[in-house]
């Protein structure tokens, strides 16, 4: 049997296992001392967008590292060079400015064992100034608006059917933010069964400015729409008029009917592909 078959029967008599795949830019610290801020517990590769080529391997606390340092820009090829090598049955996915909780690789274990049916978990995220959504229960979902550091993923499942990160979403990239999403919408499209799961394993440090959130709006309306019919969102226009209605952005003015002009000539831009 060739390894690529083995790979695909996992042992079930085996202990699974988790795997952090990291995102970088430009570490300024060695691994170790990386390990340590961010209190990854498990097995490691950190994909370093750096400006050279080289491959760096270690061990921190008894756990296998890999460093992949590349001259490459953009944040879904980035995910993509670590997700690739990942060797762990559940991934999960991590930036330089989050620090896991202790005990996360066991708290994600203990979900999965008790729900083998998920392919997927979406954890909650602790923050110092809430933005993002916390959950207080346990539902199966097929919605799509998470972002990777929430991901735990069954591995060989998620590549069985082809799913990666995109090349020309998020930081770096053509388009601003998104390859998180469509990562997501790759996985409800190829029927992986999701769960949001309400027990937090990182908390993020909030060292770094949102780079997708800065800028001009013009032009995030416009990467909205194209990430809008890149994910197949239905009715992405009215669910952008009843969010800013809900969270008191909605406006009469022409800045704000301009940028929803702008959304529409983005997914009208994606569709013409």
């Amino acid at each position: 049997m060739s390894g690529m078959e083995r790979e695909g029967r996992p042992d079930s008599r085996k202990a699974e296992t988790v795997e952090v795949c990291v995102a970088a830019l430009r570490l300024e610290m060695s691994p170790e001392e990386f390990i340590r801020k961010t209190n990854i517990q498990t097995d490691c590769i950190i994909a370093d967008q750096c400006g050279r080529y080289a491959v760096e391997e270690t061990e921190a606390d008894g756990h296998r590292v890999t460093v992949l340092h590349t001259a490459e820009r953009g944040v879904g090829l980035n995910r993509n060079n670590a997700w690739m090598r990942a060797k762990g049955d559940i991934i999960l996915f991590c930036d330089d400015d989050m620090v896991y909780e202790d005990g996360y690789a066991e708290k994600v274990l203990e979900v999965f064992r008790t729900h083998p049916e998920a392919d997927v978990v979406l954890f909650n995220i602790l923050e110092p100034q809430k933005t993002r959504r916390q959950f207080d229960r346990a539902f199966y979902t097929k919605k799509i608006g998470f972002g990777a550091v929430r991901i735990a993923v069954r591995r060989v499942k998620a590549q069985m059917h082809g799913i990666a990160f995109p090349l020309h979403f998020g930081g770096g990239c053509a388009f601003s933010h998104g390859e998180d999403t469509l990562f997501l919408a790759a996985c409800v499209r190829e029927g992986l069964k999701m769960l949001v799961w309400p027990e937090a394993i990182a908390r993020l440090t909030d060292e770094r400015p949102s780079t997708w959130a800065s800028g001009d709006p013009e032009r995030r309306a416009f990467d909205d729409g194209v990430l809008d019919a890149a994910a197949g969102t239905r009715f992405p226009l009215l669910i952008t008029v009843l969010s800013d209605l809900k969270n008191g952005r909605f406006s009469l003015s022409e800045d704000y009917r301009r940028q929803l002009k702008r959304q529409r000539e983005g997914m009208r831009y994606f569709r013409s592909l």
